[in-house]
């Protein structure tokens, strides 16, 4: 954003010397107003922005990206100051009888915040030798809002998601293996295989068994959640048993083999769903009767993942109300039918703020511990040591967890709309992610983050990602057989050769896939183009363009050489 004002040759200046709502409030008090209210747009959106304004809104225009827009507003404040004091009948926009702060980041003076309002920070609680982050360019991931899941050792397919211009269908397999070349895998790889779910953004991919994934859900605009559900395996995408409605921005996690725990995300209507379901390979979908005494509310866009102690950990999210979430449930399930659900006593650390986190991604380390990384805060902005906190679920601690990065600091991580990836040594990955900030343009990641613990060896990783087969074998071209090769020796300068093309008629979608595959010119025959075949005769034309139209013929169509004949 200060770049774009720069290059305006506009610069803000002020950001320099006023850099918080802090520094703000500080700035007004210093040069005598006696009260001042300064908050971020996050917060008059939170706080002062009525649930049926909300409502309103999303009903004139579908929306979905909040990370943006939450980025958008904890970057832009509003500040009223008064140089006669509190008035009590007229105390002031902000400070009005009633107005209860649920967002964002609010600064007064005299200092009258509440404390739910406060941006807590970790520093009392760290993990200071944390990791190192190393950088990989690939311009084939600047993707974001897609779904990434492992696929076998060292290997993890990424799928969809939103590409520079459009929402994507296709796969990227994503390797790291010195032992094997990936431009020798099969073309039946299913993250090379386009014969499966079309284009879509903010669905799940989930392991359900070495080389064999599952899709769910997922959207093509807003307010068109997708319900199928697929299963990548022995190369092929095949479609299973769909969900009873569609969803977006839901949860997923493996929590045994060949099962599948989703929850929350957005359905129709922009209704945020509170069901939870259970994927059995044996049996397909069953909803589960949710078992707790307090029952965490329907949300989307929040983190969700299972230990190896029996248990799984949802946090954050967004409500129906627009709140970003904080808090902590610990889950159960029992006999594949009921959820068990507890609130966690994590809820009751200092940090809880720390977790307040909308589109982050959570991933298990091993011992009880989970990493919660990136997402917006529903409070004030992230800091950027406090992007990455480790939850452990044993010891009751949220810590944040410094990272060293080896780039320079502009070139850090964007993480919103990104994936997370287990690796090899307790190392993780972060693929794709970034966002687009509304008039000042986007800005993307564009490549693969390694996070190393300290412990290991910080060698530079040769990655290597493929899109879809482009790169690995190909199909020779199955052109039918002809005697053309046999005659191009006895072609002389000037002649040119000739094949017939084919004509087909395409009665399935198997059929154009059959074409596209064979990579053959052919004429499409008997295809329905509309009513303009009998409506467009020439005294239709005559009467709706005019009788006079000038027609443009290029001078080497009318040589006898190539022998074609016009008739206007």
């Amino acid at each position: 954003m200060l770049k774009h004002f720069s290059n305006l040759s506009t610069p803000l200046k002020s950001i320099e010397a006023y850099p918080t709502l802090t520094d703000q409030a500080a700035r007004f008090a210093s040069g005598g107003w006696k009260t001042v209210d300064t908050l971020d747009l996050l917060a008059f959106w939170s706080s002062l922005v009525t649930d049926s304004q909300r409502k309103h809104l999303e009903s004139v225009e579908p929306f979905d990206e909040w990370e943006e827009f939450f980025v958008f507003c904890q970057h832009y404040f509003i500040t009223h100051a008064r140089t006669g004091g509190i008035h009590q009948q007229d105390p002031g926009p902000f400070r009005a009888e009633g107005i209860k702060w649920s967002g964002g980041d609010y600064c007064s003076h005299p200092d009258l915040r509440p404390s739910l309002i406060r941006a807590r920070g970790s520093e009392e609680s760290r993990i200071e030798s944390g990791y190192l982050g190393e950088f990989t360019a690939f311009p084939l991931l600047r993707r974001w809002m897609g779904a990434a899941a492992e696929w076998g050792d060292n290997q993890w397919v990424y799928h969809g998601g939103l590409g520079p211009s459009t929402r994507l269908g296709t796969s990227l397999l994503i390797t790291e293996d010195e032992h094997k070349d990936p431009l020798k895998c099969p073309i039946e790889h299913p993250a090379l295989n386009r014969r499966g779910p079309n284009a879509r953004m903010c669905h799940t991919l989930t392991q359900l068994a070495p080389e064999k994934l599952l899709l769910v859900g997922g959207r093509a605009s807003p307010d068109v959640p997708m319900s199928d559900v697929w299963i990548a395996e022995s190369g092929h995408w095949k479609k299973v048993e769909s969900l009873p409605q569609g969803r977006y921005r839901h949860c997923a996690t493996a929590v045994g083999r060949e099962k599948v725990l989703i929850c929350g995300g957005k359905g129709d209507g922009n209704v945020v769903l509170d069901e939870w379901f259970l994927w059995n390979g044996d049996e397909g979908w069953k909803q589960l009767t949710v078992d707790a005494e307090r029952k965490p509310s329907p949300r989307f866009g929040a983190s969700l993942c299972w230990t190896d102690r029996g248990y799984g950990v949802l946090s954050g999210g967004m409500d129906d109300k627009g709140q970003v979430l904080g808090d902590v449930w610990r889950l159960e399930i029992v006999d594949d039918s009921k959820l068990i659900v507890k609130w966690s006593f994590v809820n009751l650390l200092s940090t809880r703020s720390l977790l307040r986190r909308f589109g982050a991604k959570a991933i298990y380390l091993g011992e009880g511990r989970l990493l919660i990384i990136g997402g917006v805060s529903g409070g004030a902005l992230i800091k950027s040591e406090d992007e990455v906190v480790e939850i452990h679920c044993e010891k009751l601690t949220v810590r944040g967890i410094d990272i060293a990065y080896r780039e320079p600091r502009e070139k850090l991580p964007f993480l919103i709309g990104h994936q997370v990836l287990p690796a090899s040594e307790g190392m993780f990955c972060v693929v794709g992610g970034g966002g687009v900030c509304f008039s000042f343009g986007g800005r993307f990641n564009e490549g693969i983050w390694t996070f190393i613990p300290p412990d290991v060896e910080p060698l530079t990783r040769d990655w290597k990602v493929s899109e879809e087969g482009e790169v690995l074998q190909k199909k020779p071209k199955m052109i039918p057989p002809t005697d053309l090769d046999n005659k191009a020796g006895s072609i002389r300068e000037g002649e040119s050769l000739t094949a017939e093309i084919r004509r087909v008629i395409v009665k399935s979608q198997e059929d154009f896939w059959r074409i596209r595959d064979a990579g053959e010119p052919v004429v499409v025959e008997g295809l329905h183009i509309g009513e303009c075949v009998e409506k467009w005769t020439p005294s239709y034309l005559k009467a709706a363009v005019g009788p006079k139209r000038w027609v443009h013929i290029p001078p080497i169509l009318l040589t006898p050489e190539i022998g074609l004949t016009y008739e206007i």
